[in-house]
């Protein structure tokens, strides 16, 4: 009997760099390394049958992916977790696996929402300069930023709408700590690196790109938003 097993991954700082592509290669070789009894795709050339939750961009970390794998056959949970980690590369963890139904619409498909957390550091800048600026940003019906597209012309775009919530609060020394849920995939989407302009326009400030290797990010959490409901992928079955 075949099963679609769905497995939350991690991605730590050490090994954020690299791309959404490399990440779904590093999960095919684990999953052979493994042994695990992946279904195969029909036709002149077989692709192991893995589907993915929405891409994350380069650089970020992340405390939660998420990829759905189609099984020949059971396997328990537990097993399933223990040989995955066993064969998974350095700095990639996985922390959970859940059983889905195998009719269960795809993650990319229902997921809208995410949560990100911001570390920004080496700057001068005071924490009440950056909590005036949140709160300027958030009292605002707009926000324009001048999003870069492969191949097509920059447009201008509001991304206030779809950032849904914004904390600022101090780290260690002179660290400065965002958190912020926002859209995810689909024409709302906002890049995480957006936020971060977003604010250092509503300071006046320079946005050059010098400034991006400074901010750490990290992924906390994917979601469906339903209004103020939030669905874990867990329960997108």
């Amino acid at each position: 009997m075949t099963e679609r097993m769905r497995c939350k991954v991690t991605i730590g700082e050490e090994v954020c760099w690299i791309s959404h592509l490399e990440f779904l290669h590093m999960i095919s070789r684990t999953v052979r390394r493994a042994d695990i009894p992946i279904r195969y795709s029909e036709g002149y050339n077989p692709r192991p049958m893995m589907s993915f939750a929405i891409g994350r961009p380069v650089g970020l970390a992340s405390d939660e992916e998420f990829v759905d794998l189609h099984l020949k056959h059971s396997l328990r949970d537990e097993s399933l977790l223990s040989r995955l980690n066993a064969a998974i590369p350095v700095g990639f963890s996985v922390v959970d696996v859940k059983q889905v139904p195998e009719k269960a619409d795809s993650l990319a498909s229902v997921i809208n929402a995410s949560k990100y957390k911001y570390r920004i550091e080496g700057t001068s800048m005071d924490l009440k300069r950056w909590q005036d600026a949140a709160e300027k940003f958030w009292l605002s019906d707009e926000s324009i930023i001048i999003r870069s597209r492969r191949n097509k012309p920059d447009r201008e775009v509001n991304i206030r709408p779809h950032v849904y919530s914004l904390e600022v609060s101090g780290g260690r020394g002179e660290e400065i700590v965002v958190i912020s849920d926002m859209a995810l995939g689909g024409a709302n989407n906002v890049r995480p690196d957006e936020l971060i302009r977003a604010l250092y326009q509503m300071m006046n400030g320079d946005v050059e790109n010098r400034f991006w290797p400074f901010v750490q990010v990290c992924r906390l959490c994917m979601y469906r938003r339903e209004g103020d409901k939030k669905i874990s992928p867990w329960n997108l079955i």
